[in-house]
């Protein structure tokens, strides 16, 4: 029955990190169309676009986070030596939080080129942040399945 929820749970996250990518990605193909005024009126496409890629991201990382019945994280403090699959759901675990915070960041300053109210200048449209950002949207799925499967096997051990 574990293996059911643990196939269930990381097909939910890589989808939902697979569909956030996509959106990033659309997001910039949006921002970078020849008809993005600087600056914009409204918010446009790409503003809609990578809000929805940062959200789902987000969203991914607390639904892995709660979900995962991972055991306490080890520190260095631990007298007794951790098992492998421990370490590795530890250091998975703060890993998919460093890549989701830089991959909400990267979506961030992308979207705030097609926001009116920005106070980023619009060369840095070029940069293809919305881009990177959701690259790291993949990333952040393969790691927080990594996490779920290191979690689950550190608990089988228990």
């Amino acid at each position: 029955m574990w293996n059911l929820k643990l196939l269930l749970l990381c097909l939910s996250v890589m989808i939902t990190d697979i569909v956030a990518g996509v959106l990033g990605i659309e997001a910039d193909k949006a921002l970078q169309k020849g008809t993005h005024v600087c600056p914009p009126k409204k918010a446009g496409p790409a503003y809609k676009l990578g809000i929805a890629s940062a959200v789902l991201v987000g969203l991914t990382l607390a639904i892995s986070d709660s979900l995962s019945k991972s055991t306490k994280p080890h520190t260095l403090s631990d007298s007794t030596r951790s098992s492998p699959a421990r370490t590795v759901a530890t250091a998975t675990f703060w890993l998919s939080w460093v890549v989701c915070v830089l991959a909400i960041m990267f979506l961030g300053i992308g979207v705030s080129n097609d926001y009116p109210v920005s106070h980023i200048p619009c060369s840095f449209s070029k940069f293809h942040f919305l881009t990177v950002g959701g690259v790291l949207c993949f990333v952040d799925g393969v790691i927080c399945v990594i996490n779920q499967v290191s979690s689950a096997s550190a608990n089988a051990e228990a």
